[in-house]
């Protein structure tokens, strides 16, 4: 085997192709590599954690066709610190020699036989829209990072009443997107929330995204362009989150976005010694910003509100959480639907009725009085 390939491209997709290895110790040491092919005028590059495949095809002038999977993270690595242009990447006995100019690298090589196969994905094929692909990413970081409830890490794509709706939670946070147009093509599936992801970057570059669903398992493809993602469904029943969405509330406020998160970001600083908790006294006349009680200490930052409606009332939040969703929503202005001091919180964009965002509360000495 023996190619040379532009090094820009080449580290480029190293890149993407490296999310998508096997991170954790397996007795397939195969998987924490990356198989390439070589064919004609390009070269086929596949990287795999068992669960999802990454694979691409990049141009590449081939003078010996072959196969090979090799060590990614420390090939990459090598590239990266090379200068620009073409590279030469050859099997030299059992190791992938990488060479530019008068530099040479030398990497470990693995069994070929012990790579697994890319799945075959047969059903209806879509195209998944740039404005549902784009709105992905209001969803997206409320999904959870934590496996020890998988079906937390994906977004749900289902249908409730005809329209769809793709939701995330992490158990602490909730977020909700309707899309204008009915999105529920893919009813009742749950997909790994890294894959989305990796499809709104794939989106940035220009081009159509579509999305095959297999008719008979629970496996799926994404295709952009030269690249697709195989992955599976995540299995198991996504939790009941309509039943977590208040019907009514009691107190409404409309505030500048901006000037809500500089404001947070105020109080942050003492809040991270008292576990991030920040407290929000909402009254008719403004709104007051602090970290949770500490003896000897009255920080406190004050802020008016545009609009102001309903009940006066305390409530404390993680201000991590309340900062995502600010950093998230594209808006100047949001609106906040409280009901009491221990339920949950609705965060939304005034001009949308297509998207919501739940923040559960945190119980503390200065807000169970109001309970």
């Amino acid at each position: 085997m023996k190619f040379h390939i532009q090094k820009d491209i080449f580290e480029e997709n190293l890149s993407t192709a490296s999310r998508f290895i096997s991170t954790k110790v397996s007795s397939i040491q195969s998987i924490q590599g990356a198989r390439i092919i070589t064919q004609k005028d390009h070269i086929l590059l596949t990287t795999t954690n068992l669960n999802d495949f990454y694979h691409v095809k990049i141009p590449a002038r081939v003078e010996e066709e072959g196969e090979i999977v090799f060590d990614l993270k420390k090939t990459a690595e090598f590239i990266n610190l090379l200068g620009a242009g073409d590279i030469e990447m050859k099997l030299d006995g059992g190791s992938l020699v990488v060479s530019q100019a008068k530099n040479k690298g030398y990497f470990n090589t693995y069994s070929v036989e012990d790579f697994p196969t890319i799945p075959q994905v047969e059903g209806k094929t879509m195209e998944i829209s740039k404005d549902i692909v784009e709105k992905l990413q209001l969803v997206l970081f409320s999904a959870s990072k934590e496996e020890a409830r998988p079906v937390l890490t994906g977004v749900f794509f289902g249908s409730k009443g005809g329209s769809g709706e793709i939701v995330s939670t992490d158990g602490f946070r909730l977020s909700l997107l309707r899309p204008e147009k009915n999105s529920s093509e893919l009813p009742g599936v749950i997909i790994p929330s890294h894959v989305l992801a990796e499809a709104v970057r794939q989106l940035k570059k220009g081009g159509a995204i579509t999305a095959t669903l297999s008719d008979t398992e629970k496996t799926m493809s994404f295709n952009f362009g030269d690249a697709s993602i195989y992955t599976r469904a995540i299995e198991g029943e996504f939790p009941p989150y309509e039943k977590v969405i208040p019907k009514t509330h009691t107190t409404k406020l409309l505030v500048e976005k901006d000037e809500f998160l500089r404001n947070i970001k105020l109080v942050s600083v003492f809040a991270r010694e008292q576990g991030d908790i920040i407290l929000l006294d909402i009254k008719k006349d403004g709104l007051t910003l602090r970290p949770k009680t500490t003896q000897g200490t009255d920080t406190q930052v004050f802020m008016e509100q545009i609009e102001h409606e309903g009940e006066e009332i305390k409530i404390a939040f993680n201000y991590r959480y309340v900062v995502d969703f600010l950093n998230t929503i594209s808006t100047e202005k949001i609106v906040i639907e409280l009901t009491t001091s221990t339920a949950p919180a609705v965060f939304r964009d005034p001009k949308s009725e297509n998207y919501l965002h739940i923040i559960m509360p945190l119980r503390t000495e200065e807000t169970s009085p109001e309970e």
